[in-house]
């Protein structure tokens, strides 16, 4: 699984996502109402695990699937100047934001 660039990828990514959210009840809230202003089901990102990778990483893809608009919007707003995070933050929710709407990133999702 570490071998193949595709997944690696994916997986650096997933766990940046669920970084952010895991460790900041600030912005699972931010997000929930994001979501309920979209009436985005939101799926919860999970790691993509070692030990049977091929169903987290299942369950991965469709959550950031279905949870993209919301995760989106949230990204984009705390990337902006006019929120309320410092520097580094904004910096590192823009790089998401980069991540998710690149081509690279629709290729993986459907790949996997």
């Amino acid at each position: 699984m570490d071998t193949v660039n595709a997944v690696s990828h994916f997986r650096i990514l997933v766990d940046a996502i669920y970084k952010v959210y895991s460790q900041s009840p600030k912005h699972q809230r931010e997000i929930d109402e994001i979501a309920c202003n979209m009436s985005v089901h939101l799926m919860r990102i999970q790691k993509v695990f070692d030990v049977q990778w091929v169903f987290s990483t299942l369950t991965a893809v469709r959550a950031l699937l279905t949870d993209f608009p919301a995760l989106y919007s949230h990204f984009v707003a705390c990337s902006s100047p006019n929120s309320n995070k410092n520097r580094q933050k904004r910096s590192k929710f823009q790089g998401l934001t980069n991540k998710i709407c690149s081509w690279f990133f629709l290729d993986e999702a459907s790949m996997l």
